[in-house]
């Protein structure tokens, strides 16, 4: 790219606005330009590591900014999910971890197991008071969007519990 003295430059945000963003770069709603956000990490990451000559500090220590990578984000929701469950249904831990785990092995649930599940999550509260990117309550969500479907594929139970929601605050 050959710069020229006066050549007008394109700031951060305005080449960032230039490409379009997606959460799974394997989705089928990608665009055709996408960058995965664990990119955007990495450079947050880099950015936050610069030393700061007359505080002796980096932009990281003062200012408490922290980038998580993907792979503690999906541990730590797995984790907080389980003992969520654990403590708010009466199933096996093996249940359970079957239940969080991206496979297509069948879990017997009985119907009424599968009502409580559904229930339960309905009814959870997700709170993450550092929040920084939403890594963590969009990881929480798609995995709740992932055990639903696991369950209740066709949305029965889902459906039915959300009529009754919208009935009972008329």
């Amino acid at each position: 790219m050959d710069l020229k003295k006066n050549a007008k430059v394109r700031g951060l945000i305005d080449i960032l606005q230039s490409y379009n963003f997606t959460i799974d770069e394997a989705s089928e709603i990608d665009q055709e330009v996408a960058l995965d956000p664990e990119l955007l990490g990495k450079v947050f990451e880099n950015l936050l590591a610069s030393y700061n000559e007359e505080t002796k500090e980096n932009a990281r220590k003062m200012s408490g900014s922290f980038y998580t990578p993907r792979e503690i984000v999906d541990y730590i929701v797995n984790k907080s999910l389980f003992y969520y469950l654990k403590q708010k249904i009466n199933i096996s831990e093996d249940k359970i971890i079957k239940l969080l785990s991206y496979s297509d092995e069948e879990i017997n649930f009985s119907e009424e197991e599968k009502k409580e599940i559904i229930n339960i999550l309905n009814n959870t509260k997700i709170i993450d008071p550092a929040c920084g990117s939403g890594a963590f309550p969009m990881g929480i969500l798609h995995k709740i969007v992932y055990i639903l479907q696991k369950i209740d594929k066709d949305n029965k139970y889902w459906k039915e519990l959300q009529r009754e929601n919208a009935i009972k605050r008329k």
